[in-house]
């Protein structure tokens, strides 16, 4: 088991307000709020997990760290025949199976 923490400052009158705040900005698809302090066990140290640098396989669900790399579309093989128009815009292959792996903030609720 792991323990995560997500910390947030927000306006409010009451706890309960400032929960419910909460809660509505973890469940935006288009929060910014993607940043978590993870740790693997009690003894270990906080890791900071930022799910903005990362992209996921929409095939076999590895989890790929884009860190400060630019992405080029030119990098992805025969892009525009594996798009559909109006789709989400992929983040890159995937290194393992090939397939396309689109941003982990937008792959939540997929």
């Amino acid at each position: 088991m792991m323990r995560v923490k997500w910390e947030i400052d927000v306006d409010a009158e009451t706890t309960e307000e400032a929960a419910l705040k909460c809660l509505k900005i973890m469940r935006d698809p288009d929060s910014t709020a993607t940043s978590f302090e993870v740790r693997v066990n009690e003894h270990a140290k906080f890791s900071t997990i930022d799910l903005e640098e990362y992209a996921v396989c929409d095939n076999c669900g590895l989890m790929i760290y884009l860190g400060d790399q630019t992405f080029r579309y030119a990098e992805i093989r025969d892009l525009f025949n594996r798009i559909e128009p109006g789709g989400m815009v992929p983040s890159c292959e995937c290194p393992e199976c090939g397939r396309l792996a689109y941003p982990a903030t937008k792959m939540v609720d997929r």
